[in-house]
């Protein structure tokens, strides 16, 4: 007969004790239920009308973006907006909210540049219980900087943002982006109507401009550089952007 085992001598070893599981709430697995249905709605009704989904829940370090969507040569970043009305949707998105929105598209636009977009929006798609979904075009491109609408316009056409802001003692400069051999120094201009911000760059900016330029070259050499530019980009409410490529001479 085979010999029998021993057993070691000494205490049994104490079985672990099963971690308790710490339940959500009832009322936060509610709330992302209805967020989760909510930009299935939202989603189902822009697919309905022509647009074409390239994500959802898009995260970033900066923010998150619910649903960034395309049709032809216009691309959107939707917030979608669940509650009880319409009304109270309306009012849920905050000035934090509209800021982190607008650095996450210019951070996706960095890995996603697209050349061939025209138009582009920050949208707000409002969902409620037994309603339609309301979608608002342009719902919050007023709370967003103009050189963060610039500088997503920039991203969006295959540039790379340098700097923003940049200031020396002689001037400062909004933005400075590079696209292969290109360097380009940027006017924001941001008025009521694109006319009035075309009007807006005076003599004096311009060789601000120029000089701060030049301080910034002498810090930041860029020898692969083989052409540069004083940009203009205008800004006006529920208008694009326009680019105007050598908008002054230094």
């Amino acid at each position: 007969m085979p010999p029998r085992e021993r057993r070691p001598n000494g205490p049994k070893p104490m079985a672990r004790p099963e971690r308790q599981k710490r339940e959500a709430r009832p009322d936060k697995i509610a709330a992302f239920g209805l967020g989760l249905s909510a930009e299935s709605r939202a989603a189902a009704w822009l697919i309905a009308h022509g647009y074409r989904i390239l994500a959802r829940r898009w995260k970033s370090p900066l923010g998150e973006i619910d649903i960034i969507a395309a049709r032809r040569y216009t691309l959107i970043f939707v917030e979608v907006k669940a509650r009880a009305t319409l009304d109270d949707a309306a009012e849920a998105v905050t000035e934090r909210q509209k800021q982190r929105i607008a650095a996450a598209a210019e951070i996706w636009l960095a890995a996603n540049p697209m050349p061939a977009i025209r138009d582009m929006r920050f949208d707000a798609i409002l969902v409620a219980p037994g309603k339609l979904p309301r979608h608002i075009p342009a719902a919050f491109g007023l709370g967003i900087s103009a050189e963060s609408r610039a500088a997503a316009w920039l991203i969006a056409h295959g540039y790379r943002i340098l700097a923003r802001r940049w200031k020396s003692p002689l001037g400062e400069i909004d933005i400075i982006a590079a696209r292969r051999h290109l360097l380009l120094f940027v006017e924001v201009k941001a008025r009521a109507q694109l006319d009035d911000a075309a009007e807006s760059v005076t003599e004096r900016q311009k060789r601000r401009i120029a000089a701060a330029a030049e301080i910034w070259l002498a810090a930041t050499p860029m020898p692969a550089i083989r052409d540069m530019r004083f940009d203009a980009i205008l800004v006006a409410p529920g208008k694009l952007p326009r680019h105007i490529p050598g908008a002054f001479e230094s």
